[in-house]
């Protein structure tokens, strides 16, 4: 076992409130951070106007400020200070063994001055491995926060008020080269940056209130001010994060778009789609391929037992087997004239015995629609109906079947108000989510509709959030009681609690459209293969890890 010692520094000069009094207007701020000079790990606490620059004398309360370190492996302790040597007003604690980082804190009740109540909370975190921060690395005992945490390869810090998320918030933050910005937070209250590889960094918010009012002894205060710092030190191999992302699962064998994807038990499975150049139609620009991945040891994807080749279908999963549901053939080979038909075909997929069975067929064809399960039932809503040498019939049908009854035939809902395809069907508290596509006007939409199956019907909900493509394309996922959206964004978005707006969730790496978004395990998501404007048909298979 390694050792890592810990020292904590004072630097305490005469003139105290004197001397300071004219400088903490000019935002002076109190800073936690590591200083290896003498060889060995030490914690300063200092008061300065940055991280980096030389500290100030310390007026009594922060001298005598208390600074808890806790280890990623252990539990917090208080630094036990004493002076460091007789003529240098300095204090220290003894060393700590630590062979995994930590992260030590230091709350600071100033008092009141000019005639508002001032406190300051200081963090510094070392890290031997950005994996010790897989979530966010928030401080109870502090009013505000600033709390890191790395997503995606990518350092992530989310600033709070009494626990509540800070949007739109300037933080003031200092790059390991010295450059100093005041980017914002975005709705969430996270700022997202690219790791620090190159040295420490460092992050400084301040809050202000018009109130409370109080009384600190005899002394009144209106308003207060509350500041709050983070020193963050990288590990020294600069080792990047364990990779959830694109990098982490394999490749599909080509890219795919347009196709069916569900997880049952341990395995991705992956149906069909469109391969080769966008928008030519053939036979040949079907997938021949139905295949699976083991999720938990992830070596090479497995072909398992095709049927028709198809695009535009749906592949849904209740945990234990996989449905099949419409979607588009073609009749014609590449470089003859288009003959696109969709089908009625319904089949289940059984994983234990690698077999397909019928399921009974759609009332009429369909394809480019989507479909969900809920409570036991197949839900069927969008898309459109197309025979070689027709007009598309645009559907506003929708069904649902029985998954409990062998008997069950497909059953209708009350016909939606809308007609659309190239949409996403989700759930969210019980309820159908018809989301965004393109309209028999080839309008792109971003309408939400939401069907209630006990009360059998239709409500408007809140629009998607704009976007490059607005709702075309896009993919729904439900987890953990939410509803996550994925189009050509760098954001997922999911539908607030209340139903009443779309918030904006967690980043991705790589916006895609016609592509298919599933739940993995808790707190994960995977955005599956797809388009982009970019690169054009996707292969990859990101893993998204969702906010705590």
């Amino acid at each position: 076992m390694s050792v890592y010692r810990l020292f904590l520094t004072l630097a305490l000069g005469s003139g105290v409130l004197a001397a300071f009094g004219t400088n903490i207007s000019q935002a002076h701020y109190l800073w936690l951070r590591s200083d290896i000079s003498d060889k060995e790990p030490r914690l300063v606490l200092y008061l300065s106007e940055a991280a980096d620059l030389p500290g100030d004398v310390l007026p009594e309360p922060i001298a005598l400020t208390p600074v808890s370190w806790q280890s990623f492996d252990g539990p917090p302790v208080a630094v036990d200070m004493r002076p460091l040597k007789e003529d240098a007003l300095e204090v220290h604690s003894p060393a700590i063994e630590q062979d995994s980082g930590g992260v030590a804190t230091a709350v600071c009740k100033f008092g009141i001055f000019r005639g508002r109540r001032l406190t300051y909370f200081a963090k510094h975190v070392a890290c031997t491995d950005w994996n010790q921060l897989e979530s966010p690395l928030a401080s109870k005992e502090f009013l505000i926060d600033l709390a890191p945490h790395v997503r995606g390869g990518r350092l992530m810090i989310l600033a709070t008020f009494q626990g509540k998320p800070l949007p739109h918030t300037e933080i003031r933050y200092m790059a390991a080269s010295g450059k100093e910005t005041t980017p914002r937070t975005d709705e969430q209250g996270r700022l997202e940056i690219e790791l620090p590889n190159d040295g420490p960094v460092s992050f400084m918010l301040r809050h202000k209130q018009e109130e409370p009012t109080g009384r600190i002894g005899e002394q009144e205060y209106q308003g207060a001010s509350d500041y709050v710092t983070l020193t963050l030190s990288p590990p020294s191999s600069a080792a990047k994060p364990a990779d959830d992302s694109a990098s982490a699962l394999p490749k599909l064998p080509e890219p795919v778009a347009s196709f069916g994807a569900a997880v049952a038990g341990d395995w991705l499975y992956v149906y069909g789609g469109h391969v080769g150049k966008t928008h030519q139609h053939s036979a040949d620009n079907l997938s021949q391929h139905f295949r699976r991945l083991h999720l938990r040891k992830p070596k090479q994807w497995e072909e398992l037992p095709m049927q028709t080749p198809l695009q535009g279908m749906c592949l849904l999963s209740d945990g234990k087997r996989l449905y099949r549901i419409g979607g588009l053939t073609a009749m014609n080979s590449a470089n003859e004239p288009e003959q696109l038909n969709s089908v009625k075909e319904a089949a289940m997929f059984d994983p234990a015995q690698a077999k397909w069975a019928p399921l009974p067929d759609l009332p009429e064809p369909r394809s480019s629609h989507d479909a969900v399960i809920l409570d036991g039932h197949i839900y069927v809503i969008g898309g459109w109906s197309l025979e070689a040498g027709e007009k598309p019939r645009w559907l506003s049908t929708a069904w649902s079947l029985e998954l409990n009854d062998p008997t069950a035939v497909w059953q209708p809902l009350s016909d939606a108000p809308f007609q659309r395809r190239a949409l996403a069907v989700g759930h969210w508290q019980g309820k159908l989510v018809a989301l965004g596509g393109m309209n028999s006007d080839h309008d792109v939409s971003r309408r939400v509709d939401i069907y209630d199956p006990r009360e059998k019907k239709w409500l408007r909900g809140p629009d998607l959030p704009p976007s490059k493509l607005k709702g075309f394309g896009m993919a729904a996922c439900h987890h953990g009681g939410r509803l996550y959206v994925s189009g050509n964004s760098s954001r997922l978005s999911r539908l607030s609690d209340d139903g009443r707006e779309w918030v904006a969730a967690v980043a991705v790496k790589r916006p895609r459209f016609f592509h298919r978004l599933v739940a993995v395990q808790a707190g994960k998501l995977l955005a599956i293969a797809g388009a982009s404007h970019e690169q054009g048909h996707l292969d990859d298979v990101e893993c998204i890890q969702l906010e705590p």
